[in-house]
């Protein structure tokens, strides 16, 4: 048994020498700039009867966006609190298939492109490990939360729309406001500190962020529901709905060390 012990402990040794000591606590801020982009893949099949018939519907949507920005962070160590401004560029592409209410849908497109602006807020906590002096890295993971500013569509052959009067949206006949693309994510990547001079240093982050469905899309999933009688689509159902909007972010920052 004491053998067992001595070669859990000689393992552990790596390990304790690599995390090393509780960090420091210190206190600093800064600000930088930042470039991700986000990838959206939806897929709504549906093949039932309906109390408008027949329904064997498949329906895609594509978007591929492009964002950029600034932002300002504090750090305390274990926890990172930022504020961003970001515009994103996308094209989009959505398409129908089957049959549905009596009428039958042969590969019709809806494509074009659109730009929006976000105000966002983001909260992480991280565990930094000092690799050197002057040089640190962490793992985070946080939430996100983006407040929409601007959202645009310019449909193939339109002109530039705005989305919050839903014409560019479903067929034109429901509500919607600016809000209904304000969005919450999950992040999760990892981050490097160099100190330059005390008390600066420059800071280098790349997370992977996932977003929830917005309001938005949610309420595209009740038009559906309703122009075709079709069932709530789930993720193992029939109707069956799966996919996800998610993308990288990478965030470049000059900080200054308080304490």
């Amino acid at each position: 048994m004491k053998n067992y012990i001595l070669i859990f402990l000689t393992a552990l040794g790596p390990v304790c020498s690599v995390m090393g000591e509780l960090p420091e606590f210190t206190l600093s801020a800064g600000g930088g700039f930042l470039l991700g982009g986000l990838f959206t893949r939806y897929t709504l099949t549906a093949d039932e009867n309906t109390p408008l018939g027949p329904a064997d519907l498949e329906m895609t949507q594509a978007m591929d966006q492009f964002n950029y920005g600034g932002y300002l962070f504090i750090d305390a160590t274990y926890g990172e609190f930022t504020v961003e401004i970001q515009r994103g560029l996308n094209r989009y592409q959505e398409t129908l298939n089957g049959i549905g209410q009596g009428s039958y849908f042969n590969d019709i497109p809806l494509d074009g492109t659109g730009t929006e602006t976000m105000l966002g807020f983001t909260l992480a906590g991280k565990y930094p490990f000092t690799l050197r002096e002057g040089l640190s890295i962490y793992p985070l993971v946080g939430i996100e939360y983006q407040i929409a500013l601007v959202e645009k569509r310019r449909p193939e052959g339109e002109d530039t729309q705005n989305r919050a009067d839903g014409k560019t949206e479903l067929d034109g006949s429901r509500e919607f406001s600016r809000s209904m693309w304000n969005s919450l994510f999950i992040d999760a990547g990892a981050g490097l500190d160099l100190m330059i001079k005390y008390p600066f240093f420059l800071r280098a982050e790349l997370v992977y962020r996932f977003r929830l469905k917005t309001p938005a899309e949610r309420e595209s999933i009740d038009y559906v529901q309703d122009r075709f009688g079709i069932s709530r689509p789930t993720l193992f159902g029939n109707p069956r709905i799966s996919g996800l909007t998610h993308g990288p972010e990478l965030r470049v920052a000059l900080g200054c060390r308080f304490f």
